[in-house]
């Protein structure tokens, strides 16, 4: 009789609880898709437990963690996804928006530099790249980052109005011109 109600209570368990690293991983970001942060945090930190290694456990219990805890409490995670997953561009993409939110640009710029390696026709990098240039007063570098990223998406205007800003900090007023000029030909679109 105790053996059939152990048994029952098992298998209860087991249809109740995902067990697989599988079934956690999407468990977790299906309850990130519906804000359920903490159950998130935990059937992600279980995936973790089955399966040290699984990047993307980390990725998404940062994630969750964020919306929580805000931007220092996920920084441990987003370096062990990379660990685990050297190629983990979104890893490296939010690590490095957290190191700009928090003002380490020097860390942000490593980061930005390695998604650069691993998609180099991502525009958007290229420009926070410039922007962490520009903290560090490295305006020629950023100048040479907005311009890669006006290469490849040559009708955004900010990516102009950014460079031609710089072009006036490093005293080319005439390409600040330019740049400005075609900032408010784009942005009058």
């Amino acid at each position: 009789m105790y053996s059939k109600i152990i048994i029952i209570m098992i298998i209860s368990i087991i249809l109740t609880y995902p067990q697989t690293a599988e079934q956690l991983l999407k468990s977790g970001k299906d309850k990130i898709s519906s804000s359920d942060y903490k159950d998130a945090i935990e059937d992600l930190t279980n995936l973790v437990k089955l399966d040290s290694r699984n990047a993307e456990a980390y990725y998404y219990r940062a994630i969750a963690k964020q919306q929580l805890f805000g931007n220092k409490a996920i920084l441990v995670d987003l370096t062990s996804a990379i660990k685990y997953k050297p190629d983990y561009l979104e890893a490296y993409n939010l690590r490095a928006e957290i190191y700009m939110n928090l003002k380490n640009y020097n860390k942000a710029l490593g980061d930005m530099s390695a998604s650069i390696k691993l998609s180099p026709q991502d525009a958007s990098v290229y420009y926070l790249r410039g922007i962490a240039y520009e903290h560090l007063g490295k305006y020629q570098k950023a100048i040479d980052d907005f311009s890669k990223a006006i290469e490849l998406t040559p009708d955004n205007p900010i990516l102009y109005l950014s460079r031609g800003t710089d072009y006036k900090k490093v005293g080319k007023p005439e390409q600040s011109k330019q740049d400005l000029a075609k900032y408010e030909e784009l942005n009058d679109k």
